[in-house]
């Protein structure tokens, strides 16, 4: 998408899009930074979290690295460029919301939070805008 050698790193961390999504994360949950690397998640992130922090973070990561890798394909595979950055952010929300039936009971309520936290502020940083697609609890 930006002219760069397509690595997971750059992907999901180190591409304009990747840096938007990570630090609109870092900036909703309160976080001292963003992820950087494959490996600066695994042992900055996720080796200091304790068991319910980790299982978050790694839910997290996943719908990150979808949501990425997605509008990635797209713009490969059919030349279509997101109109805007909150795009990415829309659907790490919405594939929050689809997978969370996939998750133990208990931990429903960190992901509807943490949506909510995303939803937030992405309705700050969009100057008011709703999210029209998003029925959060």
């Amino acid at each position: 998408m930006c002219g760069q050698l397509e690595t997971t790193d750059h992907i999901i961390f180190r591409c304009a899009l990747a840096q938007f999504a990570w630090c609109f994360c870092r900036d909703s949950f309160d976080w001292s930074c963003s992820p950087l690397s494959v490996e600066n998640f695994q042992g900055q992130f996720l080796e200091s979290a304790d068991k319910k922090n980790r299982a978050f973070l790694c839910f997290l990561f996943g719908c990150v690295a979808w949501s990425l890798w997605l509008i990635r394909n797209e713009f490969v595979f059919r030349n279509v460029l997101v109109s805007s950055p909150d795009v990415c952010v829309f659907r790490i929300i919405s594939f929050m919301q689809k997978w969370e039936v996939l998750t133990k009971t208990e931990d429903r309520v960190v992901l509807a939070q943490a949506r909510q936290k995303l939803a937030f502020t992405t309705s700050g940083a969009s100057h008011g805008l709703a999210l029209p697609y998003l029925v959060l609890p």
